[in-house]
């Protein structure tokens, strides 16, 4: 089309004769004409392109081929037509070129790097890079050029370093995720100003990144986005004040999320300034996790499309205004964790479609009646009065008595009244909701009385709960013992006697039985002994049992072989607890454990009157990590085979009768960091190998008097009993090695030399093949 106007064109040259003004005018209307023609060829597909562009489809290639690509997400990526058969891939519907390209991982991560033949998909305007694994490779400064994006998500790429302020070049983006929360390392960014330089954005996600530096002016930057609908810059160690002014030209805003990080002020003037906004579109407000040392102002009430506020976890004071009645879109409360107190307002009844209402750990005043919830309504059936499923009050009077709106709850399966102040005896009605539902039951630390658990009859449920620290009795098993998928009880501090109750069923994971009058022997369906029982602990049956807890006495009895036998410990994932954290006390040593709690294995049977050996087979348990027998009877000597606890790291054997030497093979065990074994009967030398030599505190040691060496001031004699035996054994074999060695040269040489010497013949012909 183009080569036909350029001959067009000469031949209107030729026309000499034509006016020099309508000549020009004619040449602009006939380019526009041309221009407009090759456009046309251009846009439509039909004429000029069939699939995606060769450029294109070489530059996809090259960033197929920069990754490794373990679940084959990209196999799909062979034909020549990119925008039909490549998986991610989505070509315009216009042009044909290449537009989105959604390369996230979530559950097919794909490992490399990022070509920078990327930035030949000059039409891109969709990119998305999540979940994948880059190696801690800084993003690449070559996206600055592509500035046709709109979207643009990096989170949990595993890139690494400082985000560059190039990106602030990408002026059309909408979308931003930066979050970094798959990383352990966290991205650093020591300025934020070019954010202020993305005027279309509409959506900003930043979390878990560094921003420690930019907390004095990280706002000033936000402030420009004027255009801003969702902020989220959550985990990204923010600290100081909340400047809430600058938040007054951000009138569109819905979404403020600046959970998880220090902020310590600001909150009213947050509030009052987004309660200024003419006709205010907030609808979520997230800033729980910091250190906000505020209130809540009234002007909270002005937010009239606000369906969810987390202010949880903070220092907040004062009362809850009672104006909040008044969000009548509110669906979402969470006050938790805080230092609130006064009264709990009736107003929150006014609030028709709350679903999630959490106000505890606070200090309130009065009592919570049926007033606060009466009119709050379920989505399920519009119309109903109140019908929830889960209720959970801690730590609030609710008290002296059961309130009695609570049995029109007939469909709670989790119910939860700890410590909110109740007494007397558990009236009947509790136990007609929903027994064939309840799967949660939480009374304790009230004063209840009476004995309870005659008329408890929840048999056919998955329950689990805790009745504990009332002043309960009675003997529990003529009804618990009916809880064939009981999964936890706790029954601790409380009057309860007679046996200890057996349990039908393999659901059982927590028990805790501490603080009551059983008596008898333990049942062999039980894991361990948490009162002053007699009888063996057959802990080799429980193998699905995974704690039972307990701090008084148990049986004068040696510990069970059976130990060795216990498959949980013996697997290294196994679960011990399926919660965040848990504190872990072995002899002055306190340690908080809020990871990896599916790692740990430990044994803690201290202070207990255990009798007799520890039995070899608790060497089995390869995956064990502290054993702690202090403040036992225990005697006999430590397990020869005691180096195959070979990730044992703590290890505290003191206060029992022990005797014999310490195992050279415990030094062995190089992960090994703590040791006691003072206050037995031990003797012969200390080790001196690994990791012995860094247990320089004697007092470990003290209470054996016949232990010597360092760090013990009593130096061993010539005399003293050899405790290394793996090392004289190996000094033994070592002598007998070299004196074979030197007999067997002795004899060879002899052998050889003396027949030579002795016999002509013999000699006559070595020297014969020799040519002497």
């Amino acid at each position: 089309m183009r080569s036909v106007c350029i001959i067009m064109l000469l031949i209107q040259l030729k026309l000499s004769h034509v006016h020099h003004t309508t000549l020009l005018l004619f040449l602009l209307a006939f380019f526009s004409v041309c221009w407009s023609s090759t456009e046309l060829d251009y846009l439509n597909p039909a004429m000029t392109q069939v699939g995606c562009f060769e450029r294109e489809r070489e530059a996809l290639m090259q960033i197929k081929a920069a990754f490794t690509d373990p679940h084959g997400k990209l196999s799909s990526g062979t034909g020549r037509d990119c925008c039909t058969n490549w998986a991610g891939v989505t070509c315009s519907n216009v042009t044909s070129h290449v537009e989105k390209l959604d390369l996230s991982g979530k559950s097919t991560s794909m490992i490399g790097d990022l070509s920078s033949c990327i930035i030949d998909l000059k039409y891109l305007i969709h990119l998305n890079l999540a979940d994948n694994d880059f190696r801690y490779k800084k993003i690449p400064e070559f996206i600055r050029s592509m500035k046709r994006l709109i979207y643009l998500d990096i989170s949990c790429s595993l890139f690494g370093g400082v985000i560059p302020p190039q990106l602030g070049n990408l002026s059309n983006l909408i979308e931003l995720h930066l979050s970094a929360r798959c990383d352990p390392a966290y991205h650093i960014s020591s300025e934020l100003s070019w954010l202020s330089s993305l005027s279309s954005l509409q959506h900003l996600k930043i979390r878990y990144v560094n921003l420690n530096l930019s907390s004095e002016q990280w706002l000033q930057s936000v402030n420009m986005l004027s255009n801003l609908i969702s902020l989220d810059i959550s985990h990204c160690k923010l600290a100081g004040r909340i400047p809430g002014l600058a938040f007054q030209n951000m009138c569109s805003l819905r979404i403020i999320d600046l959970e998880q990080n220090s902020l310590m002020s600001g909150l009213v003037e947050l509030i009052d300034t987004l309660a200024n906004c003419f006709n205010s579109s907030m609808r979520a407000l997230y800033l729980n996790g910091n250190k906000l040392e505020d209130y809540l102002p009234d002007s909270l009430a002005r937010l009239k499309n606000l369906n969810s506020i987390d202010l949880s976890s903070n220092l907040l004071f004062g009362s809850i205004p009672p104006s909040i009645g008044t969000l009548a879109n509110l669906q979402n409360v969470e006050l938790y964790g805080n230092l609130m107190n006064g009264t709990i307002p009736e107003s929150l009844g006014q609030l028709e479609r709350l679903h999630f209402l959490d106000i505890g750990g606070s200090q309130w005043q009065g009592v919570i009646r049926y007033a606060h919830l009466s009119n709050i309504q379920t989505c399920a059936d519009w119309n109903s009065p109140l019908n929830l499923s889960v209720l959970y009050i801690w730590d609030c009077k609710l008290g002296p008595s059961f309130p009695k709106w609570i049995a029109s709850q007939t469909n709670l399966v989790g119910l939860s009244l700890r410590n909110t102040a109740l007494s007397g005896i558990v009236p009947d009605w509790l136990w007609n909701l929903s027994t064939q539902q309840l799967d949660y039951l939480d009374l304790s630390e009230n004063r209840l009385q009476g004995n309870l658990l005659a008329i408890l009859t929840l048999k056919g449920n998955n329950l689990s709960g805790e009745l504990s620290n009332n002043n309960l009795s009675g003997d529990p098993c003529s009804s618990v013992t009916k809880f064939a998928s009981l999964s936890s009880i706790d029954l601790g501090e409380n009057g309860f006697s007679g046996n200890v109750p057996k349990w039908r069923g393999d659901s059982l994971e927590e028990m805790r039985l501490h603080g009551n009058l059983f008596k008898g022997n333990v049942p062999t369906d039980l894991y361990s002994l948490t009162n002053k029982v007699m009888g063996s602990s057959p802990v080799g049956t429980a193998f699905t049992l995974r704690y039972a807890g307990g701090a008084c006495e148990l049986a004068r009895r040696p510990i069970p072989p059976c130990f060795g036998k216990m498959i949980g410990f013996s697997d290294l994932r196994w679960r011990f607890f399926s919660i965040f954290g848990m504190e872990l006390n072995i002899k002055g040593n306190l340690l908080i454990f809020e990871e990896n709690l599916g790692l740990l294995n430990f044994i803690d049977l201290s202070a207990n009157e255990l009798s007799g050996k520890i039995s070899e087979q608790i060497t089995n348990l390869s995956s064990l990590m502290s054993l702690n027998l202090s403040e036992n009877q225990i005697h006999g000597r430590i397990p020869k085979n005691i180096r195959l606890l070979v990730n044992l790291e703590r290890l505290d054997l003191s206060n029992n009768a022990l005797d014999g030497p310490i195992p050279a093979s415990l030094a062995s065990i190089t992960s090994l960091n703590h040791l006691n074994l003072s206050n037995n009967n031990l003797s012969g030398p200390i080790p001196t190998k690994n990791q012995f030599l860094t247990f320089n505190d004697p007092s470990i040691y003290e209470g054996n008097p016949e232990l010597c060496g360092a760090p013990l001031l009593k130096m061993c004699d010539a005399h003293s009993p050899d405790l290394d035996h793996s090392d004289s054994n190996g000094a033994s074999e070592k002598i007998m090695l070299y004196t074979s060695i030197v007999l067997g040269f002795i004899f060879g040489f002899w052998g050889v030399c003396g027949t030579l010497a002795l016999k002509k013949s013999w000699r006559d012909a070595y020297f014969r093949f020799l040519g002497i």
